[in-house]
């Protein structure tokens, strides 16, 4: 089951103004997580202000305007250590699952799930464009 990092987070996730695509892909990427490695993906960050947005030092609005999600692998040691031992290489092949499936129109400018190490650490980031659903691949 999918887990969040707090019930602010949990809050974030119900609230009308996130997109409703991006909970679908999120969940579906869950449940390849949970199949595949037995473990659930653990919410970290849905909302951000512009402040808290620029104090990360992020170049992308898509928190600020509730178009992604990060899963992250760290921050949990002391609530829930078995929730940190996500490997680099779990989290890409989660992210090349829901890759392969879905493409939001702009290729590898902006695919569905990063995966690669950025911001403050080890994450999976999931994201919609502005307006367009991502489309299953064909």
């Amino acid at each position: 089951m999918l887990q969040f990092k707090d019930s602010k987070l949990t809050a974030e996730w119900h609230d009308a103004k996130l997109r409703p695509e991006l909970r679908v892909i999120v969940l579906a990427a869950n449940g390849y997580a949970e199949l595949r490695y037995e473990r659930s993906l653990v919410v970290s960050s849905i909302y951000r202000t512009p402040e808290d947005n620029a104090a990360l030092h992020s170049k992308s609005f898509t928190h600020p305007e509730w178009r992604a999600v990060d899963c992250s692998a760290h921050g949990f040691e002391r609530v829930k250590p078995a929730l940190v031992d996500w490997t680099q290489e779990e989290f890409d092949d989660i992210g090349s699952f829901v890759n392969n499936l879905l493409d939001t129109g702009f290729g590898s400018i902006m695919p569905v799930c990063y995966s690669e190490k950025h911001g403050t650490g080890k994450h999976l980031h999931f994201q919609v464009a502005k307006g367009n659903p991502p489309k299953f691949r064909s």
